[in-house]
């Protein structure tokens, strides 16, 4: 449907790209950095103070995750959450924060650096890093350490229990030596559905946001027009939007185009019914990508919650922090953390999109493409008779590690 394409996910048999190793069937969706990252989050949090998170404990574990799993991986700005994060959480008393190893590199909320040694607190002061700073010594409390950054060489440090632990990155398992660069163009993780979900409903939110501030951006009225865009209700509508008529000018501003949607989706006590009449307000146009949202950043707060609970998915993303990573040992580590981790999450920062793939544990990982099959090989094989194909595409991915052929189809009676 022309409404839903925007938003709609990509089937793709693999990637044309060889040096992601993504041959397999798998589905795309939209997601970079330059999307609304911070809206969203504002309006998610207003969420949770709805109460889906039943305990302050589940609320400092969402907003770990957020710091600790979303920022770094859309490499989003530190000091956009800051303010939320120390006002939502319980600073250094909070259970949630682990504890970080000497010599590993973090992003704190006074620059990056490396951790040097640690001081334990007392009854009168709180537990502090001594961290080597770009531009000196700083003691940092463990509240302002914002997520951890992938290590230099081959050491993956990855948390248990609490504390931050070194992990091996050989296996003497195996000799292959796979290895796929983790820089800017490409970033992978191993997620259990929860996890998939979660991403899959937050790439739809932000898809959303950005089409909405992008086509509300672009009719902005002028400032002699605004007044014809405050939530003023005259004598012919039927639902009084609101009841205050001596509320300030400053309060009607915030509900002006694209800044009055999000302050909108903010308000916990909104209905649906008087949030999709202020969106007709703000654009006829696009009432059924407005109206959309408030359903879909409740399933969305949903998940998060669920995943928060499911307390697995901070471990499987230091797993994937280092700079090479071979994929086979990777997702060896992941399902030993948890063996429901069956969700391959790809995220390629510059297409703009994120792949997701299914990849059950009995499932060998494919590092390889389909070997190639001419037409003249089919007409060959004695099943080519019975519903053969000549237009066979050159590559073709299957499951596999690359040591099998390719399995024959079954003839019909």
């Amino acid at each position: 449907h022309p409404a839903t394409e925007p938003i709609s996910p990509q089937f793709s048999p693999y990637h044309h790209e060889r040096k992601y190793l993504l041959f397999q069937p798998h589905l795309s969706l939209k997601a970079s950095s330059a999307m609304p990252h911070k809206d969203a989050f504002e309006c998610l949090s207003a969420q949770f103070l709805k109460g889906a998170p039943k305990t302050n404990s589940d609320r400092e574990k969402i907003f770990r995750v957020w710091a600790e799993f979303v920022v770094p991986w859309f490499d989003l700005p530190v000091h956009w959450f800051l303010n939320e994060l120390r006002d939502r959480g319980r600073s250094h008393k909070s259970s949630c924060i682990v504890k970080y190893e000497m010599g590993q590199k973090v992003r704190s909320a006074f620059g990056d650096g490396t951790i040097i040694s640690s001081m334990e607190g007392s009854t009168t002061s709180a537990s502090r890093y001594k961290i080597k700073l770009p531009y000196g010594m700083g003691y940092i409390r463990a509240s302002s350490i914002v997520h951890a950054l992938p290590s230099d060489g081959e050491t993956k440090y990855v948390r248990r229990g609490g504390f931050m632990e070194v992990l091996k990155t050989k296996d003497e398992t195996t000799d292959r030596k796979l290895k796929m660069k983790h820089d800017v163009q490409c970033r992978l993780t191993f997620g259990t559905e929860k996890v998939y979900l979660f991403m899959r409903l937050y790439c739809m939110l932000i898809t959303m946001l950005h089409s909405a501030k992008e086509h509300l951006d672009s009719i902005a009225p002028s400032p002699e027009k605004d007044n014809a865009h405050f939530w003023r209700s005259d004598s012919s509508d039927k639902m009084d939007i609101d009841e205050d008529d001596g509320e300030s000018k400053e309060r009607k501003e915030t509900c002006i185009g694209y800044r009055g949607l999000i302050s909108s989706l903010q308000e916990v006590d909104l209905d649906f019914k008087s949030f999709e009449v202020r969106c007709r307000r703000i654009s006829k146009d696009k009432v059924f990508l407005f109206a959309a949202l408030p359903r879909l950043l409740e399933k969305c707060a949903d998940a998060l919650v669920k995943v928060s609970r499911e307390d697995v998915i901070l471990p499987l993303f230091d797993i994937s922090q280092c700079k090479h990573v071979d994929p086979l040992l990777q997702r060896k580590q992941s399902l030993d953390v948890t063996g429901d981790a069956s969700y391959r999450i790809q995220y390629h920062p510059l297409e703009g999109l994120i792949h997701f793939a299914y990849l059950p544990k009995e499932v060998d990982f494919p590092t390889s493409a389909r070997p190639i099959i001419s037409s003249a090989t089919l007409s060959e094989t004695p099943n080519s008779k019975a519903g053969g194909d000549s237009n066979t595409s050159k590559v073709l991915p299957w499951r596999g590690n690359g040591n099998e052929g390719p399995s024959k189809r079954l003839k019909l009676k």
